[in-house]
């Protein structure tokens, strides 16, 4: 039995810096192999070129057979900037620069792999590939500003907040509808357009619109798998900040841990519309289209009694 194995490297460097602060660069990688994959395997190539499919073994249809022939790669570096809690404060601010490359992001059987006798067509930017990623977060927590009620009240509240802000992710272009290989399945990809691949970075209007033609993806000769690969093109970037304020009232009558909590969190605070969902199939009406958003702003409240 052939097993799954990952190789994990790390180097990374600190340096402190005045003012409760430090600065950190890491280069962080992985390799797996062995990876299981399960696809039909009873095809090739050119089989209905004739007009009858007879498959690689005539006596048996769609042979699901899972096998440990995949493999990954990720590569990234990150830098981080971080104030360590004093005065009330806490900030982080980090940037991931990174690279996912596989033969399949899923696992299970069914996968739609392209031709089951080159598996290197296959191999692409992973669907979570996200190439450029800063994230923010802050806690501060509000001085004290004297003994009476009003200042008790006023006083303590800690405020907490973080924003992601992040390239699109990948997704591919296929025909959901066509064999352009002629091996009996459907879910081949295309061939290359003259503007190429690994285009990204349209408006928002494009991803309502349309990026793309589907007149623009050539279909191979019969027979022959299309050249275009895997995950060649990137959807919307994701933009997202959320926020907290929480405010604690000692009860003094509940004991020494007596504590009432409010809670108030928005999250999505700007109401940014983050569209997803692009729709690759050169086959569909809406090809080339975002046709889903994340969720919009929400705000709840609560309440957390301790004792």
């Amino acid at each position: 039995m052939r097993t799954m194995y990952t190789y994990n490297y790390f180097f990374g460097i600190q340096h402190q810096l005045p003012g409760n602060m430090a600065i950190e660069a890491n280069y962080v990688g992985s390799v797996g192999h062995k990876t299981y994959m399960g696809y039909d395997v009873n095809r090739f190539a050119g089989d209905l070129l004739s007009g009858t499919l007879h498959r690689l073994n005539p006596s048996f249809a769609a042979i699901e057979y899972g096998q440990a022939r995949g493999s990954s790669f990720y590569n990234g570096g990150n830098v981080s900037l971080k104030k360590r809690y004093s005065s009330g404060l806490d900030l982080q601010a980090a940037y991931t620069y990174g690279k996912a490359i596989d033969d399949s992001s899923s696992f299970g059987l069914g996968l739609n792999i392209e031709d089951a006798n080159n598996l290197r067509l296959s191999r692409g930017l992973a669907d979570f590939d996200v190439r450029n990623k800063l994230a923010l977060s802050l806690l501060y927590e509000t001085p004290k500003l004297g003994s009476s009620r009003l200042t008790a009240l006023l006083s303590k509240w800690e405020v907490g907040a973080v924003t992601i802000l992040q390239s699109g992710r990948p997704f591919p272009v296929y025909c959901g509808s066509c064999d352009y290989n002629l091996d009996g399945t459907y879910y081949d990809y295309p061939n290359a357009p003259s503007f190429g691949g690994y285009k990204g970075g349209f408006s928002r209007q494009q991803y309502l619109s349309g990026i793309f033609p589907a007149s623009a993806f050539p279909a191979p000769a019969p027979g022959h798998d299309g050249y275009l690969g895997r995950n060649m093109y990137f959807g919307p970037h994701y933009y997202n900040t959320n926020l907290n304020i929480v405010k604690r009232f000692p009860l003094p009558f509940l004991g020494e841990q007596g504590m009432l909590d409010f809670r108030t969190e928005f999250f999505n605070l700007f109401n940014t519309t983050n569209l997803d969902g692009v729709v690759g199939d050169v086959a569909s009406g809406q090809f080339g289209q975002a046709t889903t958003a994340l969720g919009a702003r929400n705000v709840q409240f609560g309440l957390k009694l301790a004792f």
